[in-house]
């Protein structure tokens, strides 16, 4: 992240975080055409702590260097 200039991060995860929010939004509402609702936040709350937590083993493996 150092490449990117301090003055451009913050709009840029905004703009970044906000297209993650639409997409998410869209796939939730395309998922629930075809399964009931509470199922596919289950589903989606599954996936998202597999993704968090293999992340976080990731980055807090010990003797690492970052």
């Amino acid at each position: 992240m150092h490449f990117i200039p301090i003055a451009i991060r913050g709009p840029l995860f905004m703009v970044l975080s906000t297209g993650s929010y639409v997409v998410n939004d869209t796939m939730m509402k395309l998922a629930t055409v075809g399964l009931p609702p509470y199922e596919v936040l289950l589903l989606r709350g599954t996936a998202a702590t597999l993704w968090a937590s293999r992340c976080c083993f990731r980055w807090a493996t010990p003797g690492r260097s970052r």
